[in-house]
């Protein structure tokens, strides 16, 4: 837990140090416009992964486990060739829209950053479900926002650092050098020492039909913390984004809390999926740590709002009550435990699915009515209340699917439903 939370938190502050540096060299328009390409690129990475990293974290801990190195490293390398081939084709696509003018060449940017996060996405799923955390998702965690802070100034130093493309180039170099090295790391640990030895297509077909799974729950979950930011760059102008931006980006370290009880949590939640008392202490468990430990951060945010954004660049104290309103959305959703984690991760991935897609499709409705209601501090409200929307109803779903709902509630309890039987 102390390692996962390190590593987490090391990589919090190089990522927003980094959206420091890439706000004061660019501005709060081309920031506002690389944000955007940043939130569509993350979804997109997700969605070239075809769930293959919510699938490793429910099968390869079990495999590894028991010896089972040759079935983990052809999973690996299925994935991995699959991952080459939808990168390689949306590159394609990008750049032929590019070409004929059909679109902006920051589109291209977009799919080249789409296929560094699948790649970095997956093998950091990986690496969390076969026990080697640190070396593979915590170095890259902590690689891609050190180079880009290193680039910037580089760029910024010796060259023009004229718009948005210098920012996305910035970042594209960052995140290949963070995913070549984590390749070799996997590489490293996974591959069994007698080499190669090929599945059948059958199996690479299964893993592919049960991936998909996966992919939606997850994916909805990402849209779900996206929606602001996708819904925002359709209404605002590039000024009003990059402010929004700063808020959201300064919010976003309170994730790193979940991320990471969550990266020592899954692993367990699937050991414990048919023992009914022991995932219920696990829930509780995590509960307790998240608000434990976001309540000192989430306090200093909401405390400090205007100096935090002042560290943007002039103008940005303007997201101050966006900042304090999507604070108070994100400790609601904490409160309520981690319900989709334990739908997801005990076989009711479906169940997960629906409360997700509801959710992510009540927050973007209501993230675009706010902005048109109350402009900035709409989208906040908007995004906020989605957010507590999705922990309320994973909570409940999880309770009627599993009997375990992980609440604050329950936590301080100390006691679950499924104890009462």
């Amino acid at each position: 837990m102390m390692l996962s939370l390190g590593l987490q938190g090391s990589g919090a502050v190089l990522a927003y140090g980094s959206q420091l540096v890439l706000a004061r060299a660019l501005g709060a328009g081309p920031f506002g416009t690389v944000s955007a390409v940043v939130s569509v690129s993350t979804v997109l990475g997700l969605a070239l992964t075809l769930g293959g990293g919510g699938l490793a974290l429910r099968r390869l801990p079990v495999w590894y486990q028991g010896e089972d190195r040759a079935l983990c490293w052809q999973f690996l390398v299925s994935f991995w060739r699959l991952i080459a081939l939808l990168s390689l084709m949306l590159i394609l696509f990008s750049w032929c829209l590019g070409w004929f003018g059909l679109g902006s060449w920051l589109w291209m940017g977009c799919a080249g950053l789409s296929g560094l996060t699948a790649f970095w996405t997956f093998g950091g799923d990986v690496g969390r479900a076969v026990g080697k955390f640190a070396s593979t998702y915590g170095l890259s965690l902590v690689l891609r926002p050190a180079l880009t802070i290193l680039l910037v100034i580089i760029f910024a130093g010796f060259w023009r650092f004229d718009g948005a493309m210098g920012g996305i180039v910035a970042l594209f170099t960052a995140g290949l050098a963070a995913v070549v090295l984590q390749m070799i790391v996997l590489v490293r640990r996974v591959r069994p020492p007698d080499g190669l030895a090929e599945c059948g297509p059958a199996l690479r077909a299964q893993w592919f039909r049960e991936a998909p799974h996966f992919l939606m729950a997850n994916g909805f979950v990402l849209v779900l913390l996206q929606a602001d930011m996708l819904v925002a760059s359709a209404f605002l102008s590039p000024v009003e984004l990059g402010y929004y931006a700063a808020a959201a980006k300064s919010v976003s370290v309170l994730s790193v809390v979940s991320v990471a009880v969550g990266t020592v949590v899954v692993p367990r939640l699937s050991l414990y999926a048919d023992e009914l008392k022991q995932l219920a202490r696990e829930a509780r468990s995590a509960t307790r740590w998240q608000l434990l430990l976001v309540s000192v951060p989430a306090a200093g945010l909401l405390v400090g709002a205007a100096q935090i954004l002042s560290l943007f660049g002039p103008g940005f104290e303007v997201a101050v009550p966006v900042l304090q309103i999507l604070v108070v959305g994100q400790v609601c959703n904490m409160a309520f435990g981690p319900g989709g984690t334990l739908l997801v991760y005990t076989g009711h991935p479906g169940a997960a699915t629906l409360g997700y897609g509801v959710a992510a499709v009540v927050a973007a409705g209501l993230c675009a009515l706010g902005i048109l209601w109350a402009g900035l501090a709409g989208a906040a409200l908007g995004s906020a209340l989605g957010v507590a929307a999705v922990g309320m109803i994973m909570w409940l779903l999880a309770r009627r699917k599993t009997g375990v709902g992980g609440s604050i509630y329950g936590a301080l309890r100390n006691r679950d439903r499924s104890e009462k039987k």
